[in-house]
């Protein structure tokens, strides 16, 4: 059974759906969600950060020996770093110290701030 094509959308809605969002309500290109641009009013459960950086590196890091290291078990190592060290924890930090063990000058990960003050310049993307 072959379905009509849905009819094209008035131009009025097509201008609309191209106006761009402000900063604060956007989310880096390669992110999965808008997890790290929640403001500090959420309150996100612990290791939600670690969960996710995680999960972006294990998907799209070039490097499939993750600078020679058993991917999972820095997760889980960190897991545990961040549990012992309690709901006080600065998860970004230990976060960003979970990336720095690729031993990439190229990988990072950048709070809100940082993010804000590079996009002007959108640097993300491949090229």
């Amino acid at each position: 059974v072959l379905e009509t094509p849905s009819p094209l959308p008035e131009p009025s809605t097509i201008s609309a759906m191209q106006q761009p969002q402000p900063l604060e309500n956007r989310a880096p290109s390669f992110l999965s969600s808008q997890l790290l641009l929640s403001s500090e009013s959420t309150p996100l459960m612990q290791g939600a950060v670690l969960d996710e950086v995680w999960k972006l590196v294990d998907k799209y890091y070039i490097d499939r020996s993750y600078n020679g290291q058993d991917w999972e078990k820095v997760k889980n190592n960190y897991q545990d770093k961040l549990t012992k060290k309690g709901p006080n924890a600065d998860e970004m930090k230990i976060v960003k110290e979970m990336v720095q063990t690729l031993n990439d000058k190229y990988s990072r990960l950048l709070d809100v701030q940082q993010y804000a003050a590079i996009q002007k310049y959108d640097l993300i993307g491949v090229g």
